[in-house]
C-alpha cells in the first residue's frame, strides 16, 4: 500500500468519522429528546444530560483534526516524525480527558439525583473504550517518537561518515 493511498484512505475514514459522529451527536435531539420533552417534566435534567453529551464532542473533533494531520504526514512521507508522535500524544491525552470528564460528570449527576446508577455502570463501557484508545495512541506515540529519533540519529551519523571520507 503506497503512502499516498494510505493517506487518502485515512482521510476518507476521518471524513466518515466526522459525518457519523455529527449524526450521533445531533440526531438524538429530534428523535429522542424532543418526544421526551413533549411528554415529560424532566426538561432540566434532559438539557443537563444533553449538555454533558455534547461537551464530549469537543475533544473528539479536536482528535479528528490531529488525525488529519497524521494522515497528511503519512502522505508526505513523514509518518515517523516528531510531529506525528506529538499528534498521537495529544490524541491520547484528549481520549483520556474525554472519558474522565464523562465519567466524573456522570458521578456528579448521580450525586445530584439527575443520573441513574445503571447509567454510571453503563458508562464503564464507554470509559473502557476511551482508555483503550488513549493507551493505543500513547504507545504509538512512543514508538513513532523513538523511531523518529533513531532515524534522525542514523541520518546524522551518515552525514558524519560522508564528511570524514571527504
Amino acid at each position: 500500500m503506497s503512502k499516498t493511498f494510505l493517506s487518502r484512505w485515512l482521510k476518507f475514514i476521518i471524513i466518515l468519522s466526522i459525518c457519523f459522529s455529527t449524526a450521533v451527536y445531533l440526531l438524538p435531539f429530534p428523535f429522542i429528546v424532543y418526544p421526551i420533552l413533549k411528554y415529560s417534566s424532566a426538561e432540566k435534567e434532559l438539557w443537563i444530560w444533553l449538555g454533558l453529551i455534547w461537551s464530549t464532542a469537543v475533544p473528539i473533533y479536536i482528535a479528528l483534526t490531529f488525525s488529519w494531520r497524521i494522515a497528511s504526514n503519512i502522505g508526505k512521507g513523514r509518518m515517523l516524525s516528531l510531529s506525528t508522535a506529538k499528534s498521537l500524544r495529544i490524541i491520547s491525552v484528549l481520549a483520556a480527558a474525554d472519558v474522565a470528564w464523562f465519567f466524573i460528570a456522570g458521578l456528579i449527576l448521580l450525586l445530584f439525583e439527575i443520573n441513574l446508577p445503571i447509567m454510571v455502570i453503563g458508562s464503564f463501557f464507554i470509559v473502557i473504550i476511551g482508555v483503550v484508545i488513549s493507551a493505543a495512541a500513547a504507545v504509538l506515540s512512543h514508538l513513532v517518537k523513538t523511531a523518529a529519533k533513531q532515524r534522525h540519529a542514523g541520518i546524522y551519523r551518515s552525514m558524519i561518515r560522508v564528511k570524514q571520507r571527504g
